[in-house]
């Protein structure tokens, strides 16, 4: 009897390991994919944070000669710091107003000045407001990258805050 229980179990061996085989890369991707949506997750939530503290800085503190475009850039980069895998001088920062057009030159403008003047515009009845707009390109942590899926993605933020203090 111990013979024939033996001889049924035989066919069986390595059954295991073969679906552990089929399993294990569609696992191993799920768990990559996890991580992944997580950094990103965490890049989106400091870039979101940075276009915040820029916008405040410009529109709260301060008087109005450190009310600069490089202020408002490197108050960005500098409140998304200590995100994770995120490189800080990737990061394009657009300063302009609501009712011009925008400061320095370029996404990155490192001249030109942001200053909240007349918070409520008499003649027009309008409010200006700071607009702060970031954007960077975060790649996904994926080893191996998986064919016909895309290495990366585009992450956008934007703040805007009226101009309330002068």
């Amino acid at each position: 009897m111990l013979e024939r229980m033996r001889a049924r179990s035989r066919p069986d061996d390595g059954a295991s390991a073969v679906e552990f085989a089929l399993v294990f890369p569609i696992l191993i991707v799920l768990v990559f994919g996890i991580i992944s949506f997580g950094v990103l997750f965490a890049q989106q939530l400091a870039l979101n944070n940075g276009v915040r503290q820029g916008a405040r800085l410009i529109v709260v503190e301060g008087s109005p000669t450190t009310k600069t475009c490089a202020a408002a850039v490197t108050a960005v980069r500098d409140s998304t710091g200590p995100a994770i895998a995120m490189n800080t001088a990737d990061i394009n920062v657009l300063v302009q107003r609501t009712s011009s057009s925008p400061c320095g030159s370029g996404n990155n403008p490192t001249s030109g000045t942001v200053v909240c003047t007349n918070s409520i515009n008499v003649a027009t009845s309008t409010q200006q407001s700071v607009v702060i707009t970031a954007t960077y390109r975060a790649d996904l942590i994926m080893i191996p990258p998986i064919p016909g899926f895309p290495s990366g993605f585009d992450l956008t933020s934007k703040a805007v805050y009226k101009c309330e203090f002068n």
